[in-house]
């Protein structure tokens, strides 16, 4: 659904007809295999999560980007795929499933200096398209760990008590 409603709208919209096979999306973009082609040879291949790890295998790319953080093996898989080339890959995400194998091996060595990896956090607020009050709607009914993560781009351990307010001493909330 990611792709067809929210990606491929994009692309078509942004894409300059010119770039396109003889000016035409529907001559370009072939459904069957996810593919937008492109009238200078070059494509752009959409995939998803949800498919078998060896659907990512066995092809060289020069860059990779991620919406949203992947699986290790898929990020993995993929990985293998820009080696020959000197490929780049790219990471965007609001890091809401909290400490992932994302922090300890992108983020943290990337905020440490790794020469091969590049960190940029940005703020919610510092987006000029969204509406204040949308926002504060918006995290009114998140906790302050989901906030952290969703508002400022944080990475913070979203596990802890099973039941948070739980107070067991007598009278306390159960």
């Amino acid at each position: 659904n990611g792709i067809d409603k929210i990606i491929l709208p994009q692309f078509a919209q942004w894409t300059p007809k010119s770039m396109l096979i003889h000016g035409s999306w529907v001559q370009s973009y072939d459904k069957a295999h996810r593919t937008l082609n492109f009238a200078n040879g070059s494509f752009v291949e959409f995939m998803s999560y949800d498919q078998d790890l060896d659907k990512f295998a066995g092809t060289s790319r020069h860059f990779i980007h991620f919406d949203e953080e992947p699986p290790n093996p898929i990020y993995t898989e993929n990985w293998a795929r820009v080696v020959d080339t000197g490929g780049h890959m790219w990471l965007t995400m609001t890091p809401v499933e909290g400490m992932t194998w994302v922090y300890d091996t992108i983020y943290e060595p990337g905020i440490l200096g790794a020469e091969d990896i590049d960190v940029i956090v940005v703020d919610m607020t510092e987006n000029p398209y969204l509406d204040e009050g949308a926002i504060k709607r918006f995290l009114n009914g998140l906790t302050a760990e989901e906030q952290e993560a969703r508002v400022h781009g944080r990475f913070v351990q979203m596990g802890g008590l099973i039941y948070k307010h739980f107070d067991p001493k007598p009278g306390g909330t159960h």
